[in-house]
């Protein structure tokens, strides 16, 4: 009796957590059919691929739309190729962590401890890990150039590569997140140094072969036999030819729906039934488990996806972005259910969030009735130093790249009554120093600061991204307005010296006149018209970028090398126009008003190379 009372428990227990998600395969083939034709339709993509996987069950697998827009060709989901982007992670990670089972690679030693050809340096007296390459906590700057590529004929080795393109530290590891595919393809060397194979042939062999992922491969360019599977790419709507990446453990993987499928339903305890496991359940329970995070009311990390509960599920994912193409790969391990999805244009950009949202609402619907949310009451003054300007910690210090921080990488903060703008959202208080986002959505976002009491905080925090402080002087109104200052001068300068030589009055002779008059001005001038000609490059090398923000990851054009070398000129002509200007002071020549301004230029000259060398835009810095 006692054993048939435990028996109906737990099939009362089975039944009831199958009870919520996808179970039918009919119903959930008609929810997507609807959805996502009509997604592709409003977003102008021209295709999509889709997996669902519940325990050992595939209960999608489909394509969307087209593969080819000149073909028609349709995506077909257990044919059609992929750039899964980001989601390679994952993969990679788990590869990694069959090393760490093995005993051949550690994850709380010193990376240097694997390295043969370049070392990671202890910046902070504190060495990078594994677990801090699993989880980007590693301190890493983000780098831009230098990531992608088209001719397929100049792949370099992996550990070329990262020797030659090592990003500086730039916080403790361990202190924050920071988004890193440098981190990521550097854990996947470390493969290649402990198997003594590519990480492409170990990944096959380890991964793909074992769990019949056929139509898989990291391989670039694509195999010959899989290149006609392969879907076209497109930047909304234009064509993009295959890209090579050259951090490839980051994101180089091509695959289709049903092998993603094969994958998932492997990390959720399902793997073929004629092999052994690729991992065993507490490598993949560490892969599940929230391993790092800011708060806990926040979003985490685990070692090698994003962790987060919504709806009262466990929920560990990740995302994937190209030039192109676009990818998720969302997983319930309590639920044992997977979803995959990947779209062949950018426009999908914001397709696959969408989409998650739409599927855990749908399938996963928030068990409990909302209470009546309770005010939380605070302290005077709570909100007394938070206002600023926030910089996110993926951010590239060391190269020209920083300019970004001018154009969008710095958000400001600003506080509205008890609440906060921040991101385009408004937060309200729910904790000390923790606020939540009250934009319409089913899945608000948690903001959250760390600080110590009555201090201002030196990192805000948005689910498990991260956001430094800016001083003062750091702030984009701050430095547009030394950029535009010292342009005003220049260009006004520029501007007295024609009119002065066009004056009719020749009996009046203005003191803007050729060298050998007044060689200050001479000099001036010049320097004025280098600064003023630089400044029109690096604007229109910005307008280029901001039309295609990925042409920068395949490379420059050869034209950055004038501003650049301006610049170099320009440096060395300040000093020489302060030590002019200031012998002008000293001998008493010109006006007083005339001198003034002089110095005035001088002295915006000099700001500007301050300028410049902040934002690394001194010299060649690529």
């Amino acid at each position: 009796m006692k054993s048939i009372t435990l028996l109906f428990i737990l099939l009362t227990l089975v039944t009831h957590s199958w009870a919520r998600g996808p179970s039918s395969p009919k119903e959930l083939e008609s929810f997507f059919d609807g959805f996502l034709s009509a997604q592709l339709l409003s977003r102008c993509i021209p295709g999509a691929t889709i997996a669902v996987v519940r325990g050992g069950e595939v209960l999608l697998c489909k394509g969307y739309g087209v593969a080819n827009l000149r073909t028609g060709q349709p995506v077909r989901g257990h044919r059609t190729l992929f750039r899964i982007a980001s989601v390679s992670k994952p993969i990679v990670f788990t590869a990694v962590m069959q090393l760490v089972e093995k005993g051949e690679l550690g994850l709380h030693n010193d990376v240097n401890h694997y390295l043969k050809e370049f070392r990671i340096p202890h910046s902070f007296g504190k060495a990078v890990t594994l677990a801090h390459l699993l989880t980007h906590t590693p301190g890493f700057e983000d780098t831009y150039f230098r990531k992608w590529s088209q001719n397929m004929k100049q792949l370099p080795s992996l550990a070329h590569y990262l020797a030659i393109n090592r990003p500086i530290c730039v916080r403790s590891p361990g202190e924050t997140f920071g988004y890193s595919n440098y981190g990521a393809s550097l854990a996947g060397h470390l493969i290649e140094l402990q198997s003594k194979q590519t990480y492409e042939e170990y990944l096959k062999e380890n991964i793909f072969n074992p769990l019949g992922m056929a139509n898989t491969t990291a391989r670039q360019p694509l195999p010959q036999r899989l290149k006609k599977y392969m879907a076209a790419s497109y930047r909304y709507g234009r064509r993009v030819n295959f890209e090579l990446i050259l951090d490839r453990p980051a994101g180089a993987i091509s695959s289709t729906a049903a092998d993603m499928a094969r994958f998932m339903m492997a990390h959720l305890g399902w793997g073929p039934a004629n092999r052994p496991p690729i991992l065993s359940d507490d490598g993949f329970a560490a892969m599940h488990q929230r391993q790092f995070g800011h708060h806990p009311l926040l979003a985490g990390h685990t070692f090698g996806f994003a962790y987060e509960e919504i709806n009262g599920e466990r929920i560990v994912s990740h995302t994937g972005a190209m030039v192109a193409f676009r990818s998720l790969m969302l997983l319930l391990p309590d639920m044992e259910v997977g979803l995959f999805v990947a779209y062949n244009d950018a426009a999908g950009s914001d397709g696959h969030q969408e989409l998650k949202s739409v599927f855990l609402d749908r399938y996963f619907p928030e068990q409990k009735k909302e209470k009546k949310r309770k005010v939380f009451l605070r302290s005077a003054g709570a909100n007394q130093g938070l206002e600023g300007w926030y910089r996110s910690t993926r951010f590239s210090f060391s190269s020209a790249a920083k300019i970004s921080g001018l154009f969008g990488a710095a958000r400001p903060l600003r506080i509205s009554g008890s609440d906060l703008r921040f991101l385009g959202a408004r937060w309200r208080p729910l904790a000390t120093d923790v606020y939540e986002e009250t934009t319409a959505t089913s899945h608000p976002r948690r903001l959250a600061f760390r600080r110590e009491p009555n201090t201002t905080p030196k990192y805000v925090f948005v689910g498990r991204k991260a956001y430094e402080r800016l001083s003062w002087y750091e702030s984009p109104p701050i430095q547009w307005a030394i950029l535009l200052g010292c342009h005003f001068l220049f260009f006004s300068y520029l501007m007295v010296t024609f009119i002065g030589l066009f004056k009719k009055n020749s009996s009046k002779r203005s003191p803007y006149l050729p060298i050998r008059y007044r060689w200050s001005k001479i000099t001036l001038f010049t320097l004025s018209l280098i600064n003023i000609l630089a400044g029109l490059f690096f604007f229109l090398l910005l307008l280029r970028g901001i039309k295609d923000p990925t042409r920068i990851f395949y490379g420059l054009p050869w034209w950055v090398i004038i501003p650049s070398g301006m610049t170099i000129v320009s440096t060395l002509l300040t000093p020489l126009a302060i030590i002019i200007v200031a012998w002008a002071w000293h001998k008493g020549e010109d006006s007083t008003l005339s001198k003034v301004y002089d110095s005035l230029v001088a002295l915006a000259a000099l700001v500007f190379i301050c300028w410049l060398q902040y934002w690394n835009l001194l010299g060649f810095k690529y």
